[in-house]
């Protein structure tokens, strides 16, 4: 699954990396493509990892509604950051192997570096910042040696991302999970009818009583496709 996910976010950067290259070379003749691309790929590579490092446990816990806004805007990131880090390669050889001075030169250098030192500050800033620590967290409540009292702590916590976390956890106690399927919160509701511990019982009422057409559907689809239960 993270494997999918990877390939698919990589599309965007990747293809400016390799049809840029192409296209610029045909305009500054001491582009050298190879060490371009290598020096991209090197940065989209430390671009994932930083990525892996931070979501890869809650995308395989399939917490996508935390995941969501990292990942749709992980393509454009990256790929300016490859851009830039291309960028400034190219014009300290531009500068430094070739003696170029003209000062428009010098001026996009400044601005690439500067974007370069952006987006290491952003980056440096994000493992610190408060969405970090939530990471963390859900990442724990997700796995299934969470600690019960720690469940439960969370469950009562009215931040969805927790609830939903506790939810994905395949040890939630029965009567956890009961209890939120009983939400006020229909996405709530619509997640917890996935967790293998709620029962057959209060699926079949779901799928009949409840107030959110989506949720009785995910209900039924539930006991067909999961349960085998018509």
């Amino acid at each position: 699954m993270i494997a999918i996910i990877y390939a698919g976010l990589s599309i965007l950067p990747l293809g400016l990396l390799i049809f840029g290259s192409i296209f610029l070379k045909t305009r500054f003749k001491n582009l050298n493509v190879p060490v371009i691309l290598s020096v991209g790929v090197v940065t989209l590579i430390c671009e994932f990892l930083f990525f892996n490092s931070q979501y890869a446990e809650a995308i395989d816990s399939k917490l996508w509604n935390s995941v969501s806004h990292v990942v749709s805007y992980f393509p454009i990131w990256a790929s300016l950051t490859v851009i830039s880090v291309c960028a400034v390669v190219f014009l300290m050889t531009e500068i430094v192997q070739f003696k170029n001075k003209d000062y428009f030169i010098k001026l996009v250098l400044i601005l690439a570096l500067g974007a370069v030192g952006g987006r290491i500050f952003k980056l440096e800033n994000n493992l610190k910042s408060k969405e970090a620590e939530v990471f963390k967290t859900i990442t724990m409540l997700a796995k299934p040696e969470c600690a019960e009292d720690v469940i439960r702590t969370y469950a009562n916590d009215s931040h969805l991302d927790y609830q939903l976390a506790v939810m994905a956890n395949k040890n939630i106690p029965q009567d956890v999970i009961l209890k939120l399927s009983h939400s006020e919160n229909e996405m709530v509701r619509f997640y917890s009818t996935s967790s293998t511990q709620l029962t057959n019982e209060r699926l079949l009422e779901m799928k009949t009583t409840d107030a959110s057409k989506e949720v009785r559907k995910q209900a039924e689809n539930e006991l067909e496709f999961s349960r085998h239960i018509k």
